[in-house]
């Protein structure tokens, strides 16, 4: 009751100031009349009453050239064009003597700049009194032109002298912001703001005394997101004035008003104002040029700022930071509205400079656009007259009042994707601004009307209001029901199925319906229709059965296999005797590869216990932890921060051992006490640790043990998901749950789709809690329960083939809100070159009748995840040397599967002398005992890296420019390869490779980057070996990353998170990758070759500049 009392005098007194300031206007100033219908006439003109208005317009793209000037026609505008310009045309010697720093996108940078300086040149040249400045792609309403006349009147009551008192204006009849005066007393409505003198005719129609207008643009502050950390009696009243345009129909409601991508506050726009609310104030931090006007006065300032003094950023961060004030000198006048007059249109489709992760849209349209000028043309032109051009009847409107919206604008994952681009852009001011989980909710979260509306039909359906509840992720409504209320509700029988083989349980339904009333506000309901992938289904004790016939050519419900872990067990080394340092003696019983599972006479090989186990001498041969610091120049660990634990993921009922760890610490990383573990976050009943030796997974213990190593003293998180019993149905065939990473998903998120299982078809069947099979799990679900690591590696892997492109891409928005929060998912991108594994799908791998179509990966293909490649290391050899070095490398054991599961793939065992036991060739330690690097480093040979292009996710803005290297370079360097691509991703798999096509020429790209894979010291259940795969390679690169967010972190800076942004504006960070390929699928694959490549993405990372580059930046 307080609260509320209190809040009732804030709202008294706020309400006592706004009367007390309205009688001030009145006594002093007269009685504000002013209406709307009082808008300047010049306004309505051909150039909305500026002098011209001027496209910049690149020549070859004529296509945007035709589409504005059809644009212009049907809405009465009349442009001028400014030919675009390219960076790599202009020379160095005309560029401001100020310093920058170039990366790949500079010529871009650069080309903007000069185009720009060259429209303000001519406005200058031509001595006019302003001009508005729009790019190729900007979109307007049909009614731009009434919108810009209330904007002009706003404008002159925000700068102009006030009629009765010219020494005066708006602004100075405020007092200085005091505590007892709230800030919404600075904020006025046009019709109640006082008469102002009219703009001379010389200057213009939006007032006499500004530099810049922003029209068109991606987001900007408002002025509370300041008024607290900046009050200066110079520009403290201007800065804090807001005026308010209410009731304009062409503003969108507020429930398509989302964040701005650089606000401070979520949805504050939204929140603050009442609907169909427009908004004039001073532009701070204002983002983005697709519509900006200059005055005379501002284009003199800033040609002569930004053409001869200053170049140091893209033209647009510069133009917000001069009016910001960043520079020395008097600070701009610079006004914006929200939301703007114009925005950014974008066509269905791929895009070269938009979709940040994606590359793509789905629907053409653009943001706060009502009747869109472009998504309406052909009405507009179809008109038999221009009279009444602005006449909205019969035209869409992409952000309807009520009912659904038509199409054209994009949905909250497009929002998302444009909020995390400014959040991991090097160049934006929002860097690293990171999102708390319940604000990324809040993009997802179903309107009230619409959780309204079935809790009404639930009650009114005789299911009490008390038994009805909403999850925590906000998209569910849960209630609690007797099977006979369940049918009644949803017209359906329910029965327990289960499966013949397995003994799976399962509840479910043929079918359910639902009222027109809330069809449209349901997904899906479960438990609901929900049957295993096989014919015959049967259930004994109930009262019917049912049967899905699964047809002959349904190749994704017939697969095997489809997700594994990327490690392949290369061969074991010899034990050590007493004596550390002295030749090795004793020898393995384990045959190469088989992880110690196929013994020669059946039974665990006997052996005693080493007091150490030594590595080889040279890094070559055996890769320790002391090898990576010094090839990647990583430093000792000094640091140990709570909230800096180093993530790493596992499942498939792979489990590390205890002995394991101690022994390799003991050997090769004695910095790690004796007894050191990760902290096991486990989900949904998984059991993250095994007391059994011979249950060691080789995954889990090469993972923690070279992570652990590498980040010492910082700390270790297991993530490890589902319980036993559905672990078990993940490594037996024929595979049932082919959904896996949605059990990990909830663990830190609360998804936005079911926190249960979502998948409920056969070719992506999820695991579901609370599991009712024998042994299964039926504990408090794991939604939102553990607190996300801010790394997080994954070595898992599987066919992107092997499940529906919807669902991939669920899982990867999914990962996109991870990132959204700060946290890099970092990902092995497969071992299997361009396919993936041999089961997946069977018999090789490949897709296509002919099994020469490449197979890409998940989840590396998603744009959210970095995606880690293998390298392996060669000296580079004397001439007296050269043709040893293949001899002396470790022999080409067996590949083991998936811990030890998989089977040999013929590459004999390669041992000889006394090696046959154990499949390695041992080397010269005379020689060895002299070479401990640095190595130069290639593409794998002894397994082939993953890498190639998505067939479900087109090719990302960060990557484009580097693709079109890559085939570039090829074509240059006369590389032809032995398969050629198709235009656009195919998931039509029954289909695909009929054309004699292999793969996808504008998919995402993978890897990003690479990092040692092969000949990795490894003890696996007591054992030396070495392995091999990118499941190496991927803990590396996650643990640099980890020590560099301990560094940010250090000094008040947040986490790295989305990555992508950065890095491939920083290929200087790499040492770049030339030599090698990822054969598979009957080619060779793609070769490696200078720059970005499919096959070690940009190169390995070296950890200083790593560092130096994040500790750069905000």
């Amino acid at each position: 009751m307080l609260i509320h009392i209190c809040r009732a005098r804030r709202l008294l007194i706020a309400v006592l100031l706004i009367i007390g300031l309205i009688i001030l206007f009145s006594r002093d100033h007269g009685i504000p009349e002013r209406r709307l219908s009082d808008g300047p006439e010049e306004v309505l003109n051909s150039t909305l009453g500026f002098g011209k208005i001027f496209v910049v317009n690149l020549p070859e793209r004529t296509d945007r050239r035709d589409l504005m000037t059809l644009a212009a026609a049907v809405t009465g505008l009349d442009f001028t064009y400014i030919d675009g310009v390219r960076g790599a045309n202009i020379p160095e010697k005309v560029l401001p003597p100020s310093p920058r720093e170039k990366n790949v996108n500079w010529s871009g940078k650069t080309g903007s700049w000069r185009a720009h300086m060259n429209v303000l040149q001519r406005i200058v040249q031509e001595n006019l009194t302003s001009a508005l400045i729009m790019e190729d792609d900007a979109d307007w309403d049909i009614r731009l032109k009434s919108q810009a006349q209330a904007f002009a009147l706003a404008s002159q009551a925000y700068l102009q002298p006030l009629q009765n008192d010219p020494s005066h204006n708006l602004a100075s009849l405020f007092p200085a912001l005091s505590k007892t005066l709230q800030e919404d007393a600075y904020v006025q409505e046009l019709q109640n703001t006082p008469a102002t003198k009219k703009p001379s005719t010389t200057s213009s129609p939006y007032g006499d005394d500004w530099d810049v207008i922003w029209l068109g643009h991606v987001g900007s502050h408002l002025p509370s997101d300041w008024t607290s950390r900046e009050l200066n009696s110079n520009h403290a009243p201007l800065s804090l004035l807001t005026i308010l345009i209410p009731n304009d129909e062409t503003v969108a409601d507020k429930r398509h008003l989302k964040r701005h991508p650089f606000a401070d506050r979520i949805d504050d726009f939204a929140a603050r104002f009442e609907p169909h609310t427009r908004v004039v104030h001073e532009a701070r931090g204002t983002a983005g040029i697709q519509a900006y006007a200059v005055s005379r006065r501002g284009a003199r300032k800033l040609l002569l700022k930004f053409g001869l003094e200053e170049f140091t950023s893209s033209y647009d961060l510069m133009l917000r930071d001069w009016c910001d004030g960043a520079y020395e000198g008097e600070r701009p006048v610079c006004i914006t509205t929200q939301p703007p007059l114009m925005s950014q249109y974008y066509s269905k489709g791929g895009s070269d400079i938009h979709g940040i992760g994606g590359g793509y849209f789905k629907k053409s349209g653009s943001t706060y656009i009502r009747y869109s000028v472009m998504l309406n043309l052909r009405k507009l032109v179809a008109r038999r007259t221009d009279a009444g051009l602005a006449h909205i009847e019969g035209l869409a409107d992409q952000w309807p009042d009520e009912g659904a919206i038509l199409g054209h604008a994009p949905d909250a994952e497009d929002y998302l994707n444009h909020d995390l681009k400014t959040r991991s852009d090097p160049n934006s001011p929002n860097y690293g601004n990171h999102l708390s989980p319940e604000e990324v909710l809040q993009f997802f979260e179903p309107s009230e009307d619409r959780v309204k509306a079935v809790t009404e039909w639930l009650v009114s359906e005789g299911i009490s209001a008390s038994r009805i509840s909403r999850s925590r992720n906000k998209q569910w409504i849960q209630f609690d029901a007797t099977v006979e209320e369940i049918e009644a509700l949803f017209y359906a029988d329910f029965h327990i199925y289960e499966h013949e083989d397995t003994g799976t349980v399962n509840v479910a339904c043929s079918g359910y319906y639902l009222p027109e009333s809330v069809r449209d506000h349901i997904d899906y309901i479960t438990p609901g229709i929900r049957l295993m992938p096989e014919d015959s289904l049967v259930q004994p004790q109930q009262k019917r059965t049912y049967e899905r016939e699964v047809s002959p050519k349904d190749k994704q419900s017939r697969w095997r296999r489809h997700l594994g872990s990327d490690v392949l067990i290369k061969g074991r080394l010899p034990f050590a005797n007493k004596s550390p340092g002295k030749s090795w003696s004793g020898k393995s019983k384990a045959v190469a590869g088989s992880e110690g599972t196929n013994q020669r006479d059946g039974a665990e090989p006997e052996v005693e216990e080493p007091e150490v186990i030594p590595p080889y001498n040279d890094c070559i041969y055996s890769v320790t932890p002391e090898c990576i610091r010094a090839q990647y120049d990583i430093p000792e660990g000094t640091k140990n921060r709570s909230d800096n634990k180093l993530g790493i993921f596992q499942g498939l009922n792979i489990r590390y051992w205890q002995g394991d760890l101690d022994r390799y610490f003991h050997a090769v990383a004695p910095w790690v006490p004796k007894g050191s573990h990760p902290q096991n976050n486990l989900v949904n009943g998984a059991i993250g640790e095994t007391s059994n030796r011979s249950e060691s997974g080789a995954e889990a213990v090469m993972d923690f043990q070279l992570g652990m190593s590498l980040v010492w003293p910082q700390e270790t998180v297991l993530w490890h998901v589902d319980d036993p019993w559905y672990e078990e149905q993940h490594t037996q065939e024929p595979l049932i749950y082919k959904g896996y990473f949605n059990s990990w998903f909830p663990f830190s998120l609360y998804p936005a789709y079911n926190q249960t299982g979502n998948c409920l078809d056969p070719e992506c069947l999820d695991p579901t809690y609370p599991n009712s099979n024998p042994g299964g799990y039926d504990g408090p679900l794991a939604c939102g329960t553990f607190e996300p690591t801010n790394i997080i590696s994954i070595s898992y892997s599987g066919s992107e083939a092997s499940l529906p492109a919807s669902y991939l891409r669920r899982q990867c928005a999914e990962i996109m809100k991870l990132a959204l929060q700060g946290v890099t998912v970092v990902v092995s991108s497969g071992d299997y070159g361009v396919g993936s594994n041999r089961r997946d799908p069977p018999p090789v791998g490949c897709l296509g009748e002919n099994y020469d179509v490449f197979n890409p990966n998940f989840p590396g293909n998603c744009p959210y995840v970095l995606t880690v490649g293998s390298t392996e290391w060669r000296r580079v050899e004397s001439e007296d040397d050269e043709g040893d070095e293949g001899d002396e490398r470790t022999g080409r054991g067996g590949r083991g599967g998936d811990d030890g599961r998989g089977e040999e793939e013929g590459r004999g065992g390669g041992g000889g002398d006394d090696d046959d036991d154990r499949g390695t060739k041992k080397p010269n330690l005379d020689q060895l005992q002299r070479f401990t690097g640095p190595y130069e480093e290639t593409a794998t040979t002894f397994f082939s890296s993953g890498g190639g292009f998505s067939n479900v996710y087109p090719v990302p803005e960060y990557q484009l420019a580097h693709q079109k290297a890559y085939f570039s370079t090829l074509a240059a360097s006369n590389i032809t390869l032995d398969v050629e691509g198709y235009h656009g991703g195919r998931t039509d798999y029954e289909t695909i490779g009929s054309d004699g096509l292999n793969f996808n020429l504008e998919g995402r790209g993978y890897p990003d980057l690479s990092a040692i894979g092969d000949n990795i010291y490894v003890v696996h259940r007591g054992h030396p070996v070495l392995m091999m795969g990118t499941s190496a390679s991927a803990p590396i690169v996650a643990s640099m990353l980890n020590l560099v967010n301990e560094e940010r972190l250090a000094v008040g800076k947040s986490t790295v998170g989305w990555v992508h942004p950065v890095i491939y504006s920083h290929p200087e960070i790499f040492e770049d990758i030339t030599k090698g390929e990822n054969p598979n699928c009957l080619s060779r694959g793609f070769p490696a070759v200078k720059g970005w490549d499919p096959v070690t993405g940009l190169g390995t990372p070296k950890y200083p500049k790593l560092l130096e580059v994040f500790m750069s930046l905000p």
